[in-house]
């Protein structure tokens, strides 16, 4: 995990700190809810974590900041038990599915058999996306992309870049550093760094 190496010049990452803690509380729950497999033992060490997580957080940022998936939280285990892991019932990728519905809905302005209208432009980008000669073929493209020499950066960020890649980096070099990554159809974006170092892709989170 990168997020550390930078913030320890500047922040003093201990458990003894009760923001860092809590953050640290919430990255091993997430850890356990994104499992493809999960046992008893984990499901055990959930339950801890999560009432670790929430005590911290009411003490450190009030019980106004608290929101119903903070809540949501505490069903887990339970879901656990009855579904097995949460990660095959993860609705990310419908949901952005739907976000394409949803500004069509806002931007075509028909209010009359809106479904309609929405499943026939569905099909028609479907159509068009399928005709072309190279939708089978592999292709990488990098958005939202800064270019900036390895020598620029500060002296405390160039050795945790290099600590985390485990290589050594010229002062030379150009890093191409983006946050939305297309590979193929599928698309890497979420809060995600991308580095590109000769030709070669890291994720930096």
């Amino acid at each position: 995990m990168l997020l550390p190496r930078l913030l320890t010049p500047f922040v003093e990452l201990t458990m003894d700190d009760p923001v860092w803690h809590t953050c640290i509380c919430l990255r091993n729950i997430c850890d356990v809810v994104l499992a493809p497999a999960v046992d008893s033992k984990m499901l055990t060490d959930r339950e801890f974590l999560t009432s670790c997580f929430l005590t911290l957080f009411v003490q450190q940022f009030g019980k106004n900041h608290v929101i119903p998936k903070h809540h949501y939280l505490l069903h887990y285990a339970r879901h656990f038990r009855m579904f097995g892991p949460l990660r095959n019932m993860w609705c990310m990728r419908f949901e952005g599915k739907h976000r394409y519905f949803k500004n069509i809905a806002m931007n075509a302005k028909a209010f009359k058999n809106v479904t309609k209208t929405l499943a026939k432009r569905h099909q028609i980008r479907q159509s068009w996306e399928l005709s072309s000669k190279t939708v089978l073929d592999y292709r990488s493209d990098v958005k939202k992309a800064k270019t900036l020499s390895f020598q620029s950066l500060p002296t405390e960020l160039k050795d945790s870049l290099q600590s985390f890649l485990s290589t050594d980096i010229h002062g030379d070099e150009q890093l191409s550093v983006a946050t939305v990554f297309n590979c193929d159809v599928l698309t890497a974006c979420m809060f995600s760094v991308f580095l590109r170092l000769n030709g070669c892709l890291f994720s930096c989170w």
